[in-house]
């Protein structure tokens, strides 16, 4: 609302609520918009503000979709006609217009939910998973859904919001689009790419036509409808669209409060579909992608595309690279190699192999932290307790100084040419680690999308424990700060895949650097 009055003051023009969003970003008033359709949350807000305040309100309308500022009524409309359609021709004076009061859409909607009581039955799995139709249909089962209102919906972690998330195809091409920099509900997804299409299943979807899965089908029809404009609508018959399975995703606070089920909407008229356009404008940059002609970058991708091109286009998950050398000349001489990632990323296992094959001097910074705190290691302390402890520590005034302190202090005793420390997790103890350090300093991140590192972690583990349990100490505020430091890495390895791909990753790797020449020269 403060972008929308900046903006009105300055064109001095009644304005629809999309020349409100686009124009906030072109001048400079916004650098993004954190909603997934930006000019329907602009209307929604403009309209209960002047609903609820009347004449105390800022803000009037002086037609249907038009909104003015109420000072500037007594002043002739100055702006440019440019911004008005047309078909319109700009009024010397604003008027105010009292709009008719509309019981659909409203702007609180009620979005389909599933209680977590109910849910943790199906949903006992982290990523895409192609879930049997009759096990769909009891998780959405009409006796243990309801619908509530989403905006309270989202601040609620007992219930999961049902979305629909469709792939849109013709043969082996696969549709693509950017989110616009102002669209989306996280920040950390604003400007990905993506292949999915949809959104919030609503009560509105569940019709007598559409009983049989509370209106599933029907809202990915409409969500494909209003954001492609391709003449899709819920009454489209639903042959072109093929159930594919569900995403499930803890590992972030959007992810634990939805679930999405997976469609393909298969296109058959590609003269109509070859230049496709959007109905919406989030949807920027629609590509079609032939996963056996054009490179593909996953890392591009926000999560759930990632998922689903690993899913359903093999090929393009093996063309992707198992790692990236930013900068070669740290690891040139004597080094000193930080190693970090996130919990289940693969770093422990990329350690041990500089440690074994390439003859690296191992320091274990979670031992080191685990002196000063003077705390038994993980796992004689749970790992929970072991991260309250160190959040406490790290930020401290000098925490990260004397953790690098200390690190430090053993790397620069050691008479190995080379040393790896593994578990460094905050960007501060890494610039003082490059102060302290007598020898260069190098940093490999070790990249592994979250459903990978569940997996690694179980493992390693030896326990099947629950994606939820699992990311909360994924999520922990002491391994927030890891993500970070992919940053100011000088090499990215991937973990596309798991454990054995990993390994052969690991060696290309230390090949391609040379590494493996320091370690037969340590030998003789």
């Amino acid at each position: 609302m403060e972008v929308a009055e900046r903006v009105l003051d300055k064109h001095k023009l009644p304005l629809r609520a999309r020349d409100l969003v686009n124009l906030g970003i072109e001048d400079g008033f916004v650098e993004s918009w954190d909603s997934k359709t930006p000019q329907k949350s602009m209307q929604a807000r403009l309209s209960i503000d002047i609903l609820k305040n009347g004449e105390r309100s800022r803000f009037i309308r002086t037609r249907r979709g038009r909104f003015y500022l109420r000072y500037l009524l007594d002043s002739p409309i100055s702006g440019s006609p440019d911004l008005l359609s047309k078909a319109e021709e700009a009024p010397r004076y604003a008027r105010p217009f009292t709009a008719q009061r509309r019981a659909y859409p409203s702007p609180l909607e009620h979005a389909l939910t599933v209680p977590r009581d109910h849910y943790t039955r199906f949903l006992d799995f982290q990523g895409f998973r192609a879930l049997q139709p009759a096990i769909l249909k009891k998780l959405v089962q009409s006796g243990s859904v309801s619908y509530i209102p989403r905006i309270q919906a989202e601040t609620q972690d007992d219930r999961k919001q049902v979305l629909t998330y469709v792939l849109v195809t013709h043969g082996r091409k696969v549709l693509s689009f950017r989110r616009g920099s102002y669209n989306n509900i996280a920040a950390f997804l604003r400007g990905s790419r993506c292949i999915g299409f949809g959104g919030h299943v609503t009560e509105h979807d569940h019709t007598l036509f559409s009983h049989d899965d509370l209106g599933i089908k029907s809202s990915a029809l409409r969500e494909l409808g209003e954001e492609l404009s391709h003449g899709i609508s819920q009454e489209t018959p639903d042959r072109h669209l093929n159930y594919l399975g569900v995403i499930n995703d803890d590992s972030s606070d959007v992810g634990r409060r939805h679930v999405a089920i997976v469609f393909e909407y298969k296109v058959k008229d590609w003269g109509a579909w070859s230049k496709p356009r959007r109905g919406e404008a989030s949807i920027n940059q629609l590509e079609w992608i032939d996963i056996k002609r054009d490179e593909v970058d996953l890392n591009e991708f926000e999560y759930w595309s990632q998922l689903c091109w690993r899913a359903f286009f093999r090929p393009v998950v093996e063309s992707q690279p198992s790692y990236r050398i930013i900068r070669k000349k740290p690891f040139g001489g004597a080094h000193l190699l930080v190693v970090a990632g996130t919990i289940g990323s693969g770093k422990s296992a990329a350690t041990e192999f500089f440690r074994d094959w390439l003859k690296y001097r191992e320091i274990n910074s979670g031992k080191v932290l685990a002196k000063i705190l003077q705390l038994p290691p993980i796992p004689r302390t749970s790992r929970r307790t072991f991260q309250a402890a160190a959040e406490r520590f790290i930020t401290s005034k000098n925490g990260p100084r004397k953790l690098a302190r200390a690190i430090c202090n053993i790397a620069n005793a050691s008479d190995a040419p080379r040393v790896v420390v593994d578990g460094i997790r905050h960007r501060e103890t890494l610039e003082f680690i490059r102060e302290f350090s007598k020898r260069d300093v190098a940093s490999v991140y070790v990249q592994a999308a979250p459903d990978i590192a569940y997996k690694l972690y179980s493992a390693r583990e030896r326990h099947n424990m629950p994606p939820s349990k699992f990311f909360d100490l994924y999520n922990a505020p002491v391994e927030r700060d890891v993500r970070y430091l992919i940053q100011d890495a000088d090499a990215i390895i991937y973990n596309w895949t798991g454990r054995n791909e990993y390994d052969a990753a690991l060696d290309r790797f230390g090949t391609e650097l040379n590494l493996y020449e320091g370690a037969r020269s340590r030998r003789l």
